[in-house]
């Protein structure tokens, strides 16, 4: 479901973008440029930029984060700060702030935790969610104490082009899609059966704008999914992504699967989303399906290159 009005009511507004160079953050940025916003981007490990960006802002779209749960572990200080501190000296640059701007936090659907083996109870999936949800504590903290209008918007599997990916395989299916285009084949860990959310890079980037500017009442620190509401198995994803690059090289690509691969609890999960919550709030829901999303993905990935060869 689309009603594009409200989008026009970013024209002459200011909007604070962190990880502005990132994967969606560089589209979010884009958006709003293109919205007629005045887009701005902050550094948000520089408390002094914060002071001085917030002057007359309306909206704070806090994207900048470390989201590698390998290197969460292997460093876990780094990643609290990368991931969870920067909520503080936000929420102190907007303390006294006559009118406070809307602040949406990038989360993932995975700070939920996982059921312990034992006793049922959940818990953390790892350091990487632990700072995730410590960013959220912060967040619930600072909008009901400060009475700020803030919401976390928590994603499942991003994927599709983006111009401010630090690398054009980041995450799972644009990983495949890489891969296939090198000409090499896809191997599936596991039985490939878990079930996985993937949501449409153009479509997350929506989201966000459109939360945003949702009823300020409802935005009061806590979470929404940012998902496509359906799932499919990872092997099938990745039959997908091969199908779609057969046809742009004209070279067969496999699927094989390494059944005795290990994996973690939180590989093994299943996970489908509802976009009722983000419909109930904005009237809008996800509209690409990931068939168009992949085939979209792999044009643009073998159109850039045919471009560099």
């Amino acid at each position: 479901m689309k009603n594009d009005d409200c989008l026009g009511s970013y024209r002459g507004k200011t909007a604070i973008v962190t990880g502005a160079g990132g994967y969606l953050g560089s589209m979010i940025f884009d958006r709003l440029i293109a919205l007629g916003a005045r887009a701005v981007a902050v550094r948000s490990r520089e408390p002094l930029s914060w002071a001085a960006a917030l002057a007359g802002a309306d909206y704070v779209f806090h994207l900048a984060a470390q989201t590698s749960a390998g290197a969460a572990v292997r460093d876990p200080e780094s990643d609290w700060r990368s991931n969870a501190w920067p909520l503080v000296p936000l929420f102190r640059a907007l303390a006294g702030m006559q009118k406070a701007p809307v602040v949406l936090l990038a989360s993932t659907v995975t700070v939920t935790g996982l059921p312990d083996p034992v006793t049922g109870r959940a818990r953390p999936a790892g350091i990487y969610e632990i700072h995730k949800r410590t960013a959220e504590d912060y967040l619930a903290y600072y909008s009901a104490e400060m009475a700020i209008p803030c919401m976390a918007i928590r994603l499942s599997n991003v994927y599709g082009p983006s111009r401010g990916a630090s690398r054009p395989d980041r995450g799972v299916v644009n990983r495949m899609a890489v891969t296939a285009l090198a000409g090499n084949e896809l191997v599936v860990y596991g039985t490939g059966l878990y079930l996985r959310d993937y949501i449409f890079i153009h479509d997350a980037a929506e989201a966000f704008l459109r939360v945003a500017l949702a009823d300020r009442k409802h935005l009061d620190g806590g979470s929404v999914d940012a998902v496509a509401g359906n799932s499919i198995p990872l092997v099938d994803a990745a039959k997908l992504v091969a199908s779609e690059a057969t046809r742009a090289t004209g070279k067969p690509t496999g699927v094989r699967l390494e059944r005795d691969h290990p994996l973690t609890a939180l590989d093994r999960r299943d996970f489908t989303g509802s976009v009722e919550a983000l419909r109930r709030l904005t009237g809008w829901t996800p509209a690409v399906v990931i068939e168009d999303g992949i085939r979209r993905l792999v044009a643009h990935l073998y159109q850039g290159k045919k471009a560099a060869a």
